[in-house]
């Protein structure tokens, strides 16, 4: 089973210092409503936001997004994953997810700081 680390992040936070040159997954959740353009307030389709982020020298350039963290794991070769603001359940969600396409979440030893 591929092993990949993962830091735990709060929403806003600027990770310092800047991660080793490479491909990472950035993963949020939001289950809030979101305003339509007609007024009426919807649950989003899709909570789950996946982003692969590139760092280059200690500067940051977005590769691609989509709703499917694993999908984008799998199909990017990252290095890590940052997880931003994430609850204790959907944490755990998340590990499964990734434990059924045989890759293991392992938290880092050293956390992100501002």
């Amino acid at each position: 089973m591929k092993q990949l680390p993962y830091t735990e992040v709060a929403p806003k936070h600027i990770v310092s210092p800047a991660p080793a040159d490479g491909d990472y997954l950035v993963v949020s959740y939001n289950k809030d409503p979101v305003n339509t353009r007609y007024g009426i307030m919807v649950e989003p389709v899709f909570p789950w936001w996946a982003k692969i982020e590139s760092f280059n020298g200690g500067m940051c350039d977005s590769i691609a997004s989509g709703s499917s963290p694993s999908y984008m794991a799998e199909r990017y070769e990252v290095q890590g994953v940052f997880l931003v603001g994430l609850p204790l359940q959907k944490r755990q969600e998340l590990i499964a997810e990734f434990a059924q396409i045989g890759i293991e979440l392992v938290p880092t030893t050293t956390e992100a700081t501002a």
